[in-house]
């Protein structure tokens, strides 16, 4: 996955933009019998919830602290 964190000193959060590497997303969607592409899984609950739990994972594996998502549409331009 790529993450970008921004932080603000007026705020007090941070805001982080995670786009997953798509042939990790590809290989897991293979290894789940999943025929979307790759624009089309990022519709697909599961395929977000695969993210989530990656998030999740890696957060308490470095102790990080509670945070919130959202899912956003974004370009693949």
């Amino acid at each position: 996955m790529q993450i970008w964190v921004y932080g603000n000193s007026f705020e007090s959060f941070l805001v982080a933009v995670v786009v997953p590497e798509r042939k990790a997303l590809e290989d897991w969607a293979v290894k789940h019998n999943s025929t979307d592409d790759f624009k089309s899984l990022f519709e697909n609950p599961k395929t977000r919830k695969y993210i989530l739990d990656e998030l999740n994972s890696t957060g308490r594996k470095h102790q990080v602290c509670a945070y919130k998502t959202e899912f956003h549409e974004f370009s693949f331009e």
